[in-house]
């Protein structure tokens, strides 16, 4: 899109990611494209089989990450070399390719939340206990944890956050209700104050939910705080 002030928007096809996505052998073992995660570092595609197809930036499959056991074991299928595929944990509704780009984080509509490391292909935890299909999965800038925060959202409405914390034999996961679904289904969220230039604010780890109704933002650290909520209905007319 061409303004007077220059490009700000730029169209690009995904011309190879849809070709490779496209062929039948990996429709018939992978699935379906059901999300895409875009980051500085990788895109990433999820299928209806759940798997996660892990591309740079110039289109080219880095790695495939899925599997019956989560490490490319006997419950995955062969793709180009690659053990995708199992479906243990439903097909994948949502995805997100941390800042770092280390990690991806997929959930699933079996009620799933996985981490995956992208340079060894592992499922380093997955929390299965959530009662619904995951709507939207997302990592969380946090200054507190050495490895990764994530939130997510379900149809319920509710909202989890989830402290990963890694050690020597086993990676461990603290999850804790943010948002019970009372209030409301979050159609959306973001995280506020992720860029690059500090700010006392980055200590607090923002985050803002919208429902139908109101617009909430809230402070994960040093503890949750629902710092103010503005309802829509105020703000529309």
């Amino acid at each position: 899109v061409e303004t007077h002030h220059g490009r700000i928007l730029r169209q690009v096809e995904l011309a190879r990611v849809s070709e490779y996505v496209g062929r039948p052998a990996v429709k018939k073992e992978a699935g379906l494209p059901t999300c895409l995660a875009v980051s500085s570092k990788f895109l990433c595609v999820g299928t209806s089989r759940g798997a996660l197809l892990v591309f740079d930036l110039h289109q080219k499959l880095r790695c495939t990450l899925g599997g019956g056991d989560g490490g490319g074991g006997s419950g995955g299928v062969e793709i180009g070399g690659m053990t995708v595929g199992g479906g243990d944990l439903g097909p994948v509704t949502c995805a997100d390719v941390s800042a770092n780009g280390l990690h991806v984080l997929s959930g699933h509509r079996g009620g799933a939340l996985a981490l995956w490391e992208i340079s060894t292909g592992k499922l380093l935890k997955a929390v299965t206990d959530l009662t619904a299909p995951v709507t939207e999965a997302r990592f969380v800038p946090d200054r507190e944890t050495s490895f990764e925060t994530a939130i997510n959202a379900d149809t319920t409405g509710a909202v989890y956050v989830h402290a990963f914390r890694r050690n020597v034999l086993m990676t461990a996961c603290e999850s804790q209700c943010l948002m019970n679904g009372s209030r409301g289904k979050v159609a959306a969220s973001a995280v506020l104050g992720a860029g690059a230039v500090g700010h006392p604010a980055h200590d607090l780890s923002l985050m803002a939910f919208a429902t139908r109704a109101k617009v909430f933002v809230v402070a994960l650290r040093p503890k949750l705080d629902v710092l103010f909520v503005v309802d829509r209905a105020e703000h529309e007319h």
